[in-house]
């Protein structure tokens, strides 16, 4: 089942069925044998990512209880996975970064104070059956969510709010880059793109491109900033030299990272909220 909401079946059915889809999705990509990799624990935090996303749409109608329920056990199954996936992003990201240092012992002196500054045990995680149980026990539990009052001006209306608080931190970050500013604009950006996917056939491909390609951007910046952090809090375990190395080079990818971010938000929130949401909405109507 794909994560999409059609037009022409009833509301309510096809958010649940969009929502036990994905949980679906992520359960059986772990459950697939020899797969306990990088890969499963990306897929697995994507799903409650997507799933988080919807039920921000669904809000309203769903009441609060029920939503921060929802809220609150997405976060606390992808939050359980998160030190091995954290770890393996920020090792492949400095060896990228050390590929322009042609000193072949300093790379290896900077990967090993690295490796030296992760927290003890970070590189395992809980068994994956565990996931695919909590999966299964999420996906039943969808089927009693309170949102049978379930409308489209709902939808549509956090559809607007969530492009709206998008397009003033697009405007935000352009005098203030300041990292908390950039983490919340990706958070929103990327509950956006989700947001979008829901619904089949909302047109303007266009669109959608800058809009995945501005998520991927600013998840790369923050990538950087959670490895200048942890490199930063054991700055004991690295020379002088290799730090100084370390934070000119991640300079670099930063102002790169920005620039090509603003090129994308530029071209995604060009309109005003009613105005994109509405065209989002005319495609989709005429979607079947």
């Amino acid at each position: 089942m794909a994560f999409r909401i059609r037009r022409s079946r009833p509301l309510p059915k096809e958010v649940a069925k969009a929502a036990r889809g994905e949980l679906k999705r992520v359960g059986r990509q772990l459950a697939k044998p020899l797969d306990d990799g990088d890969e499963s624990i990306h897929q697995l935090r994507v799903g409650m990512k997507r799933i988080r996303a919807l039920l921000l749409l669904i809000r309203e109608p769903m009441g609060e209880p029920a939503y921060r329920a929802g809220q609150a056990r997405c976060k606390a199954l992808a939050d359980s996975y998160a030190g091995s996936r954290d770890a393996s992003v920020g090792l492949t990201l400095l060896s990228g970064l050390l590929l322009s240092d042609p000193d072949p012992e300093q790379r290896l002196r900077i990967s090993t104070g690295f490796e030296r500054a992760l927290p003890a045990g970070v590189s395992k995680h809980p068994p994956l059956d565990a996931a695919v149980e909590e999966l299964r026990l999420m996906r039943h539990q969808v089927r009693s969510w309170p949102i049978g009052s379930l409308r489209l001006r709902h939808l549509s209306g956090r559809l607007k709010r969530q492009y709206g608080r998008a397009r003033r931190l697009n405007r935000q970050v352009r005098a203030d880059d300041a990292m908390i500013l950039m983490h919340e604009w990706r958070k929103v950006v990327k509950q956006l793109l989700y947001q979008l996917d829901l619904l089949a056939g909302s047109g303007d491909e266009k669109l959608r491109k800058h809009l995945r390609q501005l998520g991927a951007r600013l998840g790369e910046l923050h990538d950087l900033d959670m490895l200048e952090l942890q490199i930063e809090s054991r700055a004991e375990l690295f020379w002088l030299d290799d730090r100084l190395l370390l934070r000119r080079l991640m300079q670099q990818r930063r102002r790169s990272l920005r620039t090509r971010a603003l090129h994308h938000g530029d071209k995604v929130f060009a309109s005003k909220p009613k105005r994109f949401v509405r065209a989002r909405f005319e495609h989709w109507q005429r979607s079947r």
